[in-house]
Parts: structure tokens; sequence; C-alpha cells
């Protein structure tokens, strides 16, 4: 199973170097088990990134779309990880977070971890 990253729901493997994740670790995640095709309590991970943008006042609104690029990634596979992550966006130089930010969305899924036979 090859990797797929969606930002802001495009393919695509690139985020803006202005980023304030980049910058600042300024955003949060998510990983997700996918099971058959299902993401694994998908309703808990989504209320605890409602609850993280909400302390962290990320004005995080595309829940829907986030939903839908998860769901999709999800399709088809017998074991993934799905990871999510939500920055704050871009902004400038500085820690005051932009007056506006919109929050920069990453859906990303990868093989399921392969786990040595005897831990060490």
């Amino acid at each position: 199973m090859a990797n797929e990253i969606l930002i802001n729901g495009q393919t695509t493997d690139c985020v803006p170097f202005q980023d304030r994740g980049l910058h600042y670790g300024d955003g949060l995640f998510e990983t997700v088990a996918v099971n058959k095709g299902q993401l694994l309590c998908w309703a808990d991970h989504l209320e605890r990134l409602l609850v993280s943008c909400q302390r962290l006042a990320i004005p995080f609104t595309a829940m829907p779309q986030l939903t839908e690029e998860a769901v999709q990634l999800a399709e088809n596979c017998e074991r993934a990880v799905i990871k999510i992550m939500v920055t704050r966006g871009q902004g400038g130089r500085g820690y005051a977070p932009p007056a506006v930010p919109e929050p920069t969305r990453i859906v990303a899924r990868y093989p399921w971890p392969a786990f040595p036979a005897v831990m060490v």
C-alpha cells in the first residue's frame, strides 16, 4: 500500500514554507488506526481534535472535509494508520499568530507498522 497525503484536500506532499506548524510547532495531531477500511474510534478522535483546536484557539471548521478525506484514505485498506495534522496555517515571522488564521489540514495514510517479534 502506497502512502497517500492530502493537504487541504489536495494530493500533495508540500506544505507552504511559512506554515506555523513548521516554524513553531503551532498545531496538533491525531493518529487513527484503520481496520478493514474502518476508522477505529473515529468519533473519539474527532472530539479530541476539536477540543484541542479550541484549547489552542485554532478556528478549525473543516470537520466534514476532514471526515470525507479520512474515510477516502481508509477505503479498501486492510490495516493502515491515518495521521491527521492541523496547524494554524501560514503566518509571518514572530510568535504572534495571524489575526485571521487559515488552518492547514493534513491527512496522511501509512502502512500498518511492523512490530518486532521480540521487544528488547
